[in-house]
């Protein structure tokens, strides 16, 4: 990109919807017959309602945003029926984007709601990745990866 054609670009990005559409449209008719450009195709949705979920004591969870459900039940405390993770996994994308004591802490979060999480099998994915012993609940229980998967560690 050369003179100011990046700042434009991210000034047309974080346009108004209504502006952003005009500025595409008037593209998309200076490159017709060089580019195809079909007509957007319509489909059918269906809104789900919003799921039940009840904790102990009979105590549902607040749902005040009809968009989604709230990561957070602090609030409401343990699960009715909570659920046992005894296979689970926790993928990382590369060694250097985990956060040490991360699944220390997601696995207290899920005790403290009434679940029952033994310790997850810890994969690195990407280039150069390699188990991070650091992460893990039991490092002596750390089998040699074999040579083809070296970027799995199981507990």
């Amino acid at each position: 990109m050369v003179n100011n054609e990046h700042t434009d670009m991210i000034r047309i990005s974080a346009a108004k919807p209504h502006l952003r559409k005009s500025v595409t449209d008037t593209v998309a008719r200076k490159v017709y017959g060089v580019i195809k450009v079909e007509d957007p195709i319509k489909v059918e949705g269906v809104l789900l309602n919003k799921p039940k979920i009840v904790f102990a004591g009979n105590k549902a969870a607040s749902l005040p945003n009809s968009r989604g459900v709230p990561t957070d039940f602090n609030r409401a405390g343990n699960y009715a029926i909570a659920k046992e993770l005894r296979n689970w996994e926790v993928v990382f994308n590369k060694k250097e984007e985990v956060v040490d004591g991360s699944v220390d802490n997601l696995r207290q979060e899920m005790k403290d709601s009434g679940m029952n999480a033994l310790a997850p099998t810890i994969t690195l994915i990407g280039q150069g990745s390699q188990p991070s012993t650091s992460l893990l609940c039991h490092p002596k229980r750390l089998p040699q990866p074999p040579k083809d998967q070296s970027s799995r560690a199981e507990i």
